[in-house]
């Protein structure tokens, strides 16, 4: 896998980033604008946007213990780098009128908004 990411990454498709403990990948906006156009064109998207919304549904949901815990600070940079996708899971689960995983994922990302002075988002979710 690293070898695919690393192939990406050099052909200018997909950008990497690090710190000391971790590096993280993610799809420039033309790719992944492009991604999404060929998911929903094969009849995908629907299923691939389920998948991702429980994804960060679950990962949302391990804030309210993380985000207290030893890794305290290791967790909440991870929720501030993945704002944009828990933000689309929010948005999907507002456009499939699902109240139950947008309430869930917006009340575990609570501690997290509260600790990066982002409440205000997290109300106007709520």
């Amino acid at each position: 896998m690293l070898d695919v990411l690393s192939g990406l990454v050099n052909k200018s498709l997909v950008a990497s980033e690090s710190d000391e403990h971790e590096a993280w990948y993610h799809l420039l906006e033309p790719v992944r604008q492009y991604a999404m156009g060929h998911l929903r064109e094969r009849g995908d998207f629907a299923k691939i946007s389920a998948r991702h919304t429980s994804f960060y549904l679950e990962f949302a949901e391990r804030t309210p213990t993380e985000s207290r815990g030893p890794n305290q600070e290791s967790w909440l940079a991870t929720l501030e780098r993945e704002q944009g996708n828990l933000r689309a899971a929010l948005e999907r689960g507002i456009g499939l009128a699902d109240a139950n995983a947008t309430l869930r994922l917006a009340g575990g990302l609570v501690p997290f908004w509260e600790a990066h002075g982002h409440l205000n988002e997290d109300l106007s979710w709520l």
